[in-house]
């Protein structure tokens, strides 16, 4: 099996990231390994945060922009985890996966996106881990988000 081309690398991370296929059949796909099929998503799954801009560049960019608001929301990335990979259940979803925090523009253009988390992290936990509400506060740009669920409370 010959190595993919950069834009095959690229293409099957997305289709892998995109529809969650096995590693054993994007190898198949894409002619490579389950093994080198897996290496490629590792390593652009690590460069991503790496390329995208700290969250305190993108919030001034947001208000040199004249954005009027912003909007947070999680997003659960699935992965192909085993039962035995208990963080990574998300109870809400009933699937394995990532948690991952996006802020995005008034028109739903991206402009951050969080490191992963287990799929078992609440959204508002995941918020304060990576500092979002400290800096959206010192930013002072309007931020529409989830409103924090709870469970109901029985009658008194």
């Amino acid at each position: 099996m010959a190595a993919a081309n950069p834009g095959q690398q690229a293409l099957l991370v997305l289709v892998y990231l995109r529809k969650g296929e096995t590693f054993a059949e994007i190898g198949a796909g894409f002619g490579v390994s389950a093994t080198t099929g897996w290496r490629y998503v590792q390593e652009t799954v690590m460069l991503l945060p790496a390329r995208s801009p700290k969250l305190t560049q993108a919030l001034r960019k947001a208000a040199k922009d004249g954005l009027t608001h912003l909007i947070l929301d999680g997003t659960l990335i699935h992965t192909d985890r085993v039962k035995a990979d208990r963080p990574f259940f998300s109870g809400k979803h009933r699937v394995h996966g990532m948690n991952i925090q996006v802020i995005a523009g008034p028109d739903a253009t991206i402009l951050w996106t969080s490191g992963a988390l287990p799929g078992k992290t609440h959204d508002l936990t995941a918020a304060r881990v990576w500092g979002i509400l400290r800096e959206l506060e010192k930013a002072g740009i309007l931020t529409l988000a989830d409103m924090p669920t709870r469970a109901p409370r029985p009658p008194s």
